[in-house]
């Protein structure tokens, strides 16, 4: 197969297989294996190198989005977890809203159809589903349930869980935590010392779509219920300082119309 210093078409890689099979164990098969292979190394270092100078989002930019996307999931605002819910949607409508609290290039890029398409949409979805994933596993860990843990007091849970991400401590978001660790407890996230059991997260989602459906018919009800999931979180994992908590400000009201836009 003569390739001088292109890439090899399919057709080479074709007729190249044909000869191998003609020439089995010759020392020609060889020689054109070892061809095939370097020049197919080569296309994946131009492909990868095209793709990063094509790349629109920066490193800063990719950093600031996933502390904007943090924010959305760690919110008591979020109805559904699960990768098939309307979380992304959500939080996507929270990022054209407010794309500027990611970056002007952010803005800019966010704003080419394209581009939200190849590069926003793809980080958005990788960021949740490692939220996700961190969240359950955080949450199990904070549970003293494996060899070597210990149970763990919310606040210590939450700079866990949030530990890079800038999200603020409110009482509405440790509260919802709080949840989310009352779920855990009754339907794993974990086995012990072990695998997911792949329930919790569809366990939250229909807890937290019940909880909200007997809100709007007892709306009194339901807060004395959080108030006991809270307290009894602190008795079972560790008491501290309410003090701790912060408040939201402005950027939680625009967090809400976000996510009750979609």
């Amino acid at each position: 197969m003569e390739t001088d210093n292109e890439i090899p078409s399919a057709a080479d890689i074709y007729t190249t297989a044909r000869q191998m099979r003609i020439w089995e164990n010759s020392e020609a098969t060889r020689e054109q294996l070892d061809v095939l292979k370097e020049r197919t190394d080569e296309l994946a270092v131009k492909v990868n190198s095209l793709a990063k100078a094509n790349q629109k989002l920066t490193k800063a930019d990719l950093t600031q989005l996933g502390k904007e996307v943090a924010y959305c999931f760690y919110s008591e605002l979020v109805t559904r977890y699960c990768a098939k819910g309307p979380l992304f949607n959500k939080v996507m409508a929270y990022l054209k809203s407010n794309a500027l609290l990611v970056s002007e290039n952010f803005k800019h890029q966010f704003d080419d159809l394209e581009v939200r398409r190849a590069e926003i949409n793809p980080a958005v979805k990788s960021i949740l589903s490692r939220l996700r994933g961190a969240c359950g596993d955080r949450i199990h860990e904070s549970m003293g349930i494996d060899t070597g843990t210990k149970k763990e007091a919310l606040p210590l849970l939450w700079l866990r869980l949030c530990k890079g991400y800038d999200v603020p401590f409110t009482t509405k978001r440790a509260y919802r935590v709080a949840v989310l660790r009352w779920i855990a407890a009754d339907v794993s996230v974990r086995q012990k010392d072990g695998k997911p059991t792949g329930k919790f997260w569809k366990t939250v989602d229909a807890t937290i779509e019940s909880l909200q459906k007997q809100q709007d018919q007892q709306p009194e009800e339901i807060k004395k219920q959080l108030q006991q999931i809270f307290d009894a979180d602190k008795r079972k994992y560790g008491t501290w300082n309410d003090a701790e908590l912060v408040k939201g400000g402005s950027k939680e009201i625009a967090l809400k119309s976000a996510l009750s836009s979609v």
